[in-house]
């Protein structure tokens, strides 16, 4: 297996684990992101490009706020941490068994 071809096998991994565990987020941004750059292009336009581009990341802005808004309290900043470590632990595993799967093959 060659350098870059772990790099794809890990670009895939990382697109599949995505699109199975938030898909409605994955299509969010793609399709919104997709339609800016296509509107930017078309337009010849720099604000229809940023335009799509932080409608596609909207969803994680307005969670961060969120986030950010509840980290206030310590209890809520405690949960944050445990389930970002669950969330780590989780999509390593996911990586792991991908990769084991595609190498085999």
């Amino acid at each position: 297996m060659g350098g870059n071809e772990a790099y794809k096998i890990l670009i895939r991994a990382s697109l599949s684990y995505a699109w199975k565990k938030h898909p409605y987020m994955t299509a969010w941004v793609t399709v919104c992101i997709f339609t800016g750059v296509c509107m930017g292009i078309a337009n010849a336009s720099i604000s229809d490009l940023l335009m799509g581009i932080v409608t596609g990341i909207l969803p994680m802005i307005v969670t961060g706020i969120g986030r950010a808004v509840l980290s206030l309290d310590r209890w809520e900043r405690r949960k944050f941490d445990i389930n970002k470590m669950r969330r780590r632990e989780a999509f390593v595993n996911y990586i792991k068994e991908y990769t084991e799967k595609s190498a085999k093959k």
